[in-house]
């Protein structure tokens, strides 16, 4: 019995190892070619795709000639996005690519299995900012046997609004060569143009379309050309770009051998759906997010997905003074008559307020109106202030350059406050966002060199703040940057940090607080351990308290003075050299820097201390995370450290280690030589494989 059980379990495995032969037959090659001007200024250096998922064994051609790669002498090469799990396709050669606005560059790979979702592509340069994305489509297939039936999917997988024309299809019994998929190749006439399609796309949004009498082997050619549009306008590429895409029918009907279970156990939600899909050939249909998506071959045909975790990825703006380390942000909006205007903002972590702060002067022009007026109370003084003032809709207050949010998002932006308060703000600065607008909407918020990122609540806890250092280290650094399994930067360390605020009186609002950090404290005379200090970007300095300062040795009078840029304005302070540690590790470095001390003891009321951007300016990369509100998180990075290429000796020893070993196998099992020889050729072609995707 046992023996008529195994032999049932063999017979089993050989239909299933059978079925999944015939669905690598059956799978396809995909291809997508592309033509985008070089704009910039700068002489780019490589041109980058970033696909959904490690992809990268699917990619078996392109970039390697002048129609899929327009460097000199052209190589093409793919890495796993660290923290994000993505493949990064980077097609360069042995030139740079000069400014030619007027010429189209063309770049295209291709491969088996299904085609990959495409989520963002950009130019990249050898100095800051090492990547300008462009304006992309990405087509996504689906086909139903029972119908002969292609779904056909424009999406906007992208962070950014985006415009689709001249959206079209053909259908072919021939597969066309990747270097066919070019304006030339296929000129606009050659297309069936896709109805609704052209129109302007949000993060997120797509238009579908079921296509009958498409026969299983066929091939399908999507075209487009798309722009930058809306509240991306204003983005640095400002040219067109043109998207070919071209996949085998029968790939897009075929699941990856993994899903076969999953297969079978759909076909009954198959038949159930070809029974009435079709009196509904040929419908449009519109969706305002990717999430609510269309099930052509039923719940059991489709692979399960998870969603995007929502954060957003907003680069930092130049500052009004040189040499300024805090962090500013440009905010757009409108004035009353309609013009379009730039708000010059702080990110103030370490003021309590959660609305936008704004001048007398901005919140006239913003049409501002309302709220209760008041007075606000904190570090250097005591200013009149209007809180709770209604910002008008009109306004359109947004952030300049859209943010980067990951693939299929369909939120284009962070929750901005709706009310506002009007008071005085020190010179270069037109508005504020303080921590309590911070703390309000976000799980954790942080820098990571020239760009802040926010994640919402709720999605701290699912990989969102991975997500959110995946896309900032993407953006702001030419190669990869080695990551902790949480996804901030290695070498990052992490401390608890205690919410407070000060207490005042009831027609007050004291607007310095937040979360406070323990932090170890050196002069020449004496250091004191585990102080609290207030995190608090929107200072220019580090400040103490005059307890401190006299717990420390230090004597204010005496010490030589200078200016701290405070909420209200400049305050006069004695500096002196201290080394703050600000974490017990002894692995994570000090830093010696000058620290102010108020000359006047009615600047600095509450005597806080503070922790201003002149110390959080020299972390490589730190957040404020309260995923877990009963135990908020500061962590930092003092530096980053990249990811090395694989060196040579590392491509050559892994295959030859496996000839050996293969060898070797068959040197030892004389007596099974058959078997052997089969599994020496297996793992020749492995290797050679190997060193093919390495190359």
């Amino acid at each position: 019995m046992f023996h008529g059980f195994q032999a049932l379990l063999g017979r089993m495995a050989v239909f299933f190892l059978g079925l999944s032969s015939v669905a690598q037959a059956m799978a396809a090659d995909w291809m997508i070619n592309e033509d985008y001007f070089q704009t910039d200024a700068r002489a780019a250096t490589d041109f980058e795709f970033l696909l959904a998922g490690d992809v990268a064994a699917q990619i078996t051609g392109g970039g390697q000639t002048s129609i899929t790669n327009a460097f000199a002498d052209p190589t093409r090469s793919t890495s796993l996005q660290p923290g994000f799990n993505n493949t990064i396709v980077r097609f360069a050669g042995s030139n740079t690519i000069p400014t030619t606005p007027t010429t189209k560059r063309h770049f295209g790979i291709f491969g088996t299995g299904k085609k990959p979702t495409v989520l963002t592509k950009a130019w990249s340069f050898p100095t800051a900012p090492f990547r300008v994305p462009v304006p992309k489509s990405n087509f996504d297939f689906a086909y139903d046997p029972l119908n002969d039936a292609l779904r056909i999917t424009l999406e906007n997988t992208s962070p950014y609004t985006v415009t689709f024309q001249n959206v079209g299809y053909t259908i072919s019994s021939t597969e066309y060569p990747i270097d066919q998929l070019t304006a030339s190749g296929l000129p606009l006439s050659v297309f069936q143009p896709l109805l609704g399609f052209d129109h302007e796309y949000r993060p997120g949004e797509f238009n579908s379309m079921l296509i009958a009498g498409v026969h299983l082997d066929d091939f399908a050619v999507t075209h487009a050309t798309v722009f930058f549009s809306g509240d991306s306008s204003g983005m640095d590429y400002q040219a067109t770009g043109d998207e070919w895409a071209q996949v085998r029918v029968a790939a897009a009907a075929v699941p990856e051998p993994g899903t076969l279970v999953l297969v079978l156990l759909g076909l009954a939600c198959v038949v159930a759906f070809s029974c009435r899909g079709r009196c509904h050939e040929l419908r449009v249909r519109k969706s305002g997010k990717a999430a609510g998506t269309w099930l052509l071959l039923g719940a059991g045909m489709l692979q399960a997905g998870s969603a995007a975790a929502d954060v957003f990825v907003v680069p930092l703006a130049a500052p009004p003074t040189a040499g300024d380390t805090r962090p500013f942000i440009d905010l757009k909006a409108k004035d009353t008559a309609g013009n379009d205007i730039t708000i010059k903002t702080l990110i103030d972590g370490g003021s309590t307020s959660s609305e936008l702060k704004v001048t007398a002067a901005v919140g006239t022009q913003l049409g501002v109106s309302g709220g209760t007026p008041g007075a606000e109370r904190g570090i250097n003084g005591v200013s009149p202030t209007t809180t709770g003032a209604s910002i008008p809709a009109s306004a359109g207050v947004g952030f300049s350059s859209a943010p980067v949010t990951p693939g299929g998002q369909a939120a284009s932006s962070p929750p901005l406050p709706t009310t506002a308060s009007v008071g005085t703000l020190p010179p270069g600065r037109q508005a504020t966002l303080g921590s309590g607008y911070l703390e309000a909407n976000f799980d954790s918020s942080g820098r990571l060199d020239g760009y802040y990122f926010f994640v919402a609540k709720g999605q701290g806890a699912t990989g969102g703040v991975a997500t959110a250092n995946a896309i900032a280290s993407f953006l702001a650094f030419s190669g990869p940057v080695a990551t902790n399994p949480d996804g901030r930067p290695k070498g990052t360390k992490s401390e608890e940090v205690t919410p407070f605020h000060h207490p005042v009186l009831p027609s007050e609002e004291a607007i310095d607080g937040g979360f406070r950090l323990g932090v170890d404290v050196s002069s020449a005379f004496s250091t004191q351990s585990d102080i609290p200090f207030i995190l608090k970007s929107g200072f220019s300095n580090t400040i103490i308290s005059s307890h401190l300062a006299s717990l420390l040795g230090l004597n204010p009078g005496t010490l030589p003075t200078a200016q701290v840029e405070t909420n209200f304005g400049a305050m006069a302070v004695g500096m002196a050299q201290l080394q703050l540690d600000l974490f017990s590790d002894p692995s994570f470095p000090s830093f010696t820097v000058p620290v102010g001390i108020a000359l006047d003891s009615a600047d600095n009321p509450f005597d806080d201390n503070v922790l201003g951007s002149d110390v959080l300016g020299l972390l490589a990369y730190w957040d404020i995370d309260q995923t877990n509100p009963s135990a908020p998180m500061f962590s930092a990075a003092a530096s980053l450290t990249p990811v090395p290429e694989p060196g040579t000796a590392t491509l050559i020893s892994v295959p030859l280690l496996l000839c050996l070993l293969s060898g070797s196998w068959a040197h030892h099992n004389r007596a099974r030589i058959t078997r052997a020889s089969r599994s020496h050729c297996a793992l020749r072609r492995w290797a050679a494989s190997l060193r093919t995707s390495k190359r």
